[in-house]
């Protein structure tokens, strides 16, 4: 799930990072395994694991704050060719939204458009799940009010 900065600004206060949340999206953080697996052996954090062409995917859509209400009571899904892997609840999230907002803004300015995301939920990523994923393979994200997000393994 990932957040969308609308107005921005530094050193938040949790209120104020609240008010800056334009609204939220589905984000799948598609991450290449074999890659990030090597880079983590020699120390390096998964940089080119998580970065290529296709790799942060987004929607379907924007839904306003207003519209979602409270983020942290949504349930969430996992599937991957139509069948169940895993589900949670965004009750049981580690840090809110406002939270992360409210750090990643000290000392540094959030701008509208950038996203801040929660990261997956437990189980809610094929590593966690122990599902090898192959080409073909399609992957949907689910979200309450936030709606479904499919991809298909290239």
């Amino acid at each position: 799930m990932a957040a969308v900065i609308g107005t921005g600004g530094k050193d938040l206060s949790i209120d104020e990072a609240r008010e800056a949340i334009v609204g939220f999206t589905i984000f799948n953080d598609v991450s290449y395994r074999e890659i990030q697996l090597r880079e983590m052996a020699f120390g390096l954090g998964p940089t080119k694991g998580k970065d290529a062409d296709q790799s942060n995917v987004l929607g379907p859509w924007l839904v306003t704050a207003d519209e979602v209400g409270d983020p942290h009571d949504l349930r969430m899904s996992f599937e991957v060719n139509g069948a169940p892997v895993s589900g949670y609840h965004t009750s049981g999230m580690a840090w809110s939204f406002a939270d992360l907002v409210s750090y990643l803004s000290k000392g540094q300015t959030l701008h509208p458009g950038q996203l801040v995301t929660s990261g997956a939920f437990p189980g809610g990523s094929a590593l966690d799940a122990n599902i090898r994923l192959s080409r073909g393979d399609i992957v949907e994200m689910r979200i309450e009010k936030l709606g479904s997000l499919q991809n298909i393994i290239g």
